[in-house]
C-alpha cells in the first residue's frame, strides 16, 4: 500500500457527535474528522441532530436497543440474547451499505458489533479492529468466551486506557488513548482575573460517577474550610436525589447545579475555577481529565482507570474510594503555595484529536501491512 493511497475505513458505532447529548460518540467523530483516509460511519438511529464533518457519509440504523443486565444468571442470559438480537438486526441493515463502500479496515467502537466485523471479514477479506473503553474492558475481564471472542477474532484492539487487560494477550494491543479538542480546551490569559473558589465536577448524574461520595467530601471539607462552591455540570436520572441529598447535608449555598452545557461553555468555566473533581468508582481513561488539564485546571480524583499513572503532576491529586479521602483531596488542593497551570495545560498538549487521528492512521496502516 502506498503513502498516498487512502483506505476505506468503516465505523461502526454506538453512538456519534451530536448536538443534544454533548460528549457522546466523541472518539469515531474525531477519528473520522481528522483522519487522512475515507471514512463511513454506521451508528444507531436517535432522536438527535448530528455533527457529520465535512467528506464523511453516516448512515443512522433503526434497530430495537436492549442494556446488558447485572443480577440473576437468567437475566443476564437473556439480556445477552437480546443484545445479540440487536446486534443481528443491525448487521442485516447494514449489508447494502457496507457492499456500496466495501472497506478495507472495519473499525468498531465497541465489542457488540463483532458480527458486522465478523461479516465484512468474510465477506470482503478486510482487517478488523475494535476500541475497547472502561465498561467494556471490565465486561471482558469478566469473562473468558468474550475475551477469547474478541482476541481471536480481531486484528488489533485499541485500548483508550494505558491500564491493560487482565487475561489478555498484550501483543494483540495498541495504546491510542483518548484526545481533546485544543481549539476549544484551552488555557486562556488569567493575568486580569483571579479563578474563583469553585471546585467543577462534568458528568452524568448515574451511580457510577458516585456524586453522592463527593457530596459527602464536599461537605467535610466546608467544615475545615468555608467561602467554596462545588458546581455540578451534567444531567441524568439521579439529580433530584442528589439535590435532596444537598438539603440533607445542609449545603445548599455551596452547590449550584448547571445542567448539561456545551463544550463552549465547559472550557470557558474550567479557565474559572480552581479545581476539577472526580469521584466516580469506574472509569477507563476519561476526556474529561485531559481537557481540564488543558485549560491548566487541576485534577482532584478517586483512583479509577489509568490516572495514577497519568496525573504525576504536583498540583493532581488521586485518593482513595470514600469521602474521607476525597475531602482530605479537596483541603489539599487549596493549601498549594503555586500552580503552575501553563505547565499542567502542556502536560497533554500531545493528545489533541488531530495527533489522535494521525496515530491512529498510522496503526490502520500497520494493520494492513501485518506489521
Amino acid at each position: 500500500m502506498s503513502n498516498t493511497t487512502k483506505v476505506r475505513v468503516l465505523r461502526v458505532t454506538p453512538s456519534f457527535a451530536n448536538k443534544s447529548h454533548i460528549g457522546s460518540g466523541l472518539n469515531s467523530y474525531y477519528h473520522s474528522k481528522y483522519s487522512a483516509n475515507s471514512s463511513f460511519v454506521l451508528t444507531e438511529h436517535k432522536q438527535v441532530d448530528y455533527t457529520i464533518p465535512d467528506g464523511v457519509s453516516l448512515v443512522a440504523l433503526k434497530v430495537p436497543r436492549y442494556s446488558l443486565a447485572a443480577g440473576s444468571h437468567f437475566k443476564v442470559v437473556v439480556s445477552y440474547l437480546l443484545k445479540i438480537y440487536q446486534s443481528l438486526t443491525f448487521l442485516v441493515k447494514s449489508v447494502e451499505h457496507i457492499k456500496n463502500f466495501r472497506p478495507d479496515i472495519v473499525h468498531l467502537y465497541s465489542p457488540i458489533y463483532i458480527l458486522v466485523g465478523f461479516y465484512c471479514k468474510i465477506r470482503y477479506n478486510c482487517k478488523v479492529v475494535v476500541s475497547l473503553h472502561g465498561t467494556d474492558i471490565k465486561r471482558i475481564e469478566g469473562s473468558s468466551f468474550i475475551r477469547y471472542i474478541v482476541f481471536s477474532f480481531v486484528d488489533r484492539v485499541f485500548l483508550l486506557s494505558r491500564r491493560p487487560i487482565v487475561g489478555a494477550d498484550i501483543k494483540g494491543t495498541s495504546f491510542l488513548g483518548n484526545g481533546y479538542d485544543n481549539k476549544i480546551f484551552t488555557l486562556t490569559d488569567n493575568k486580569m482575573r483571579e479563578r474563583r473558589n469553585w471546585f467543577v465536577t462534568v458528568a452524568g448524574l448515574r451511580p457510577v460517577k458516585n456524586h453522592v461520595m463527593m457530596l459527602e467530601a464536599f461537605k467535610e471539607f466546608l467544615e475545615l474550610k468555608s467561602g467554596y462552591t462545588l458546581i455540578i455540570v451534567g444531567d441524568g436520572p439521579l439529580k433530584i436525589n442528589l439535590m435532596q441529598k444537598i438539603c440533607d447535608l445542609g449545603i445548599e449555598n455551596h452547590v449550584r447545579f448547571l445542567g448539561q452545557k456545551d463544550q463552549l461553555y465547559i472550557a470557558r468555566l474550567f479557565n474559572l475555577c480552581h479545581a476539577f473533581v472526580l469521584s466516580s468508582s469506574s472509569e477507563g481513561s476519561p476526556k474529561v481529565i485531559t481537557e481540564a488539564l488543558a485549560t491548566g485546571l487541576p485534577v482532584i480524583t478517586t483512583d479509577v482507570g489509568d490516572l495514577r499513572s497519568r496525573l504525576n503532576h504536583e498540583s493532581c491529586i488521586v485518593t482513595e474510594h470514600d469521602s474521607f479521602s476525597l475531602a482530605k483531596g479537596f483541603l489539599a488542593s487549596t493549601e498549594f503555595e503555586r500552580i503552575d497551570r501553563q505547565h499542567l495545560s502542556n502536560t497533554v498538549k500531545d493528545m489533541t484529536w488531530t495527533n489522535i487521528a494521525k496515530r491512529l492512521d498510522l496503526l490502520y496502516k500497520m494493520v494492513l501491512e501485518k506489521i
